[in-house]
């Protein structure tokens, strides 16, 4: 898998195998922009400017970076509690997620969560001060929402991230990120289906784990 695992720049071809990691990271520089200017926020985009509001405060301290407790405040009250984990992993997996038996899918979850967050993490504080702003959301039938970000370069231009939620049990919650127009569930699944298909379940969780082992370790 490579460098699909590790995003290495801002600007992404549309292409790119390390798409997943960039769009996963800098979707979290989206969820804080200027002021809407309806007289009410959906709760959905409230809940995604609210929490930014709170990383970027965060990764904007002096230190911030080698601080390794803020890195962990970060993904554990910031991160963590706004994705759906469980759908995002099952949903990675695809068709493949049969082939899992019930140690090996809570084995993927956990390994996959970790690479993913920490992904995501480094970005932000990589790139916590780009500029930022929301356009109007858009409902789905299936009752959830998509909120719409974009991100501004800094040579001009605007790339869009868009967040698709569900409310699940009264709480909204990302179940997919979309980085000028590509889902990161689907690149995700393409690349993992490739490596079950070569090397099968134990395979992929290895992959994984020592792609985290070795991110613990820089």
């Amino acid at each position: 898998m490579g460098n699909s695992f590790i995003a290495k720049r801002l600007t992404v071809q549309r292409n790119s195998t390390s798409t997943p990691w960039v769009a996963v990271v800098l979707s979290s520089l989206l969820f804080f922009g200027a002021a809407s200017t309806a007289q009410t926020l959906h709760p959905a985009e409230k809940l995604v400017r609210e929490t930014t509001e709170r990383a970027l405060t965060l990764v904007r301290r002096p230190g911030a970076r080698a601080d390794d407790a803020a890195y962990q405040s970060l993904v554990n009250e910031l991160v963590l509690p706004h994705f759906d984990l469980e759908r995002m992993s099952r949903s990675a997996l695809g068709q493949n997620w049969r082939r899992f038996d019930a140690t090996q899918r809570v084995e993927f979850r956990t390994e996959f969560t970790e690479l993913m967050v920490r992904n995501y993490s480094e970005v932000l504080f990589r790139y916590g001060d780009r500029e930022v702003g929301f356009r109007p959301i858009r409902k789905k039938r299936s009752g959830g929402v998509r909120v719409r970000s974009v991100i501004k370069n800094l040579g001009g231009g605007e790339i869009p991230i868009d967040y698709s939620m569900s409310n699940a049990d009264g709480t909204w919650k990302v179940y997919d990120v979309a980085f000028d127009g590509v889902s990161l569930i689907i690149n995700f699944r393409r690349g993992f289906h490739a490596e079950v298909q070569r090397v099968g379940p134990e395979g992929l969780i290895a992959k994984l784990r020592s792609r985290n082992a070795r991110n613990r370790t820089n």
